[in-house]
């Protein structure tokens, strides 16, 4: 990846001691090592996957979708609105 597109990794800390690499643009777990440091090299090399990264992307465009009880709140109304003529 060229530095610059280099990417703000997230790193998760594990109850062993390890920290994994999570890839913000892909999701994918990039690599799992003894200390932040030993994550550099493996975060330089990363390359996503893109049908991957086109997945994300597409549902980040969607519209939001009801929750369930905004469906349940607009089914209720249309069922107890009377018909007018």
């Amino acid at each position: 990846m060229p530095s610059s597109e280099r990417l703000k990794f997230a790193h998760h800390f594990v109850k062993d001691g390890s920290v994994d690499s999570i890839c913000p643009r892909c999701c994918a777990t990039v690599a799992s090592a003894a200390s932040e440091t030993d994550l550099m090299l493996k975060e330089q090399r990363h390359v996503c996957d893109p049908f991957v990264v086109a997945y994300y992307e597409f549902f980040k465009k969607m519209p939001r979708s009801e929750t369930i009880s905004e469906q349940f709140n607009r089914d209720q109304n249309i069922v107890g609105k009377p018909k007018s003529s």
